[in-house]
């Protein structure tokens, strides 16, 4: 699920691919269901918390992201 999130999100943002990395988090870990923890830019950073900012960057996210959902079920 999360390299379908992944692509799709590259896809919408046109941004450089960090690639999906594994970790042991509680929200992901403790969870019955499929999960993934996007992080779609860094508010430490001054140029990606503008993107934040901006409504299309969102929306281009969210796309982004229903688009790998939908890759992701629709190959399950």
């Amino acid at each position: 699920m999360a390299n379908s999130i992944q692509d799709k999100l590259i896809d919408s943002l046109g941004t450089y691919d960090r690639g999906v990395k594994e970790q042991d988090f509680y929200v992901n870990r403790m969870n019955a269901l499929p999960s993934v923890l996007v992080e779609m830019a860094y508010i430490s950073n001054p140029n990606e918390e503008t993107l934040l900012r901006s409504t299309t960057f969102r929306q281009k996210v969210a796309t982004g992201i229903r688009k790998g959902l939908e890759e992701y079920f629709n190959n399950f």
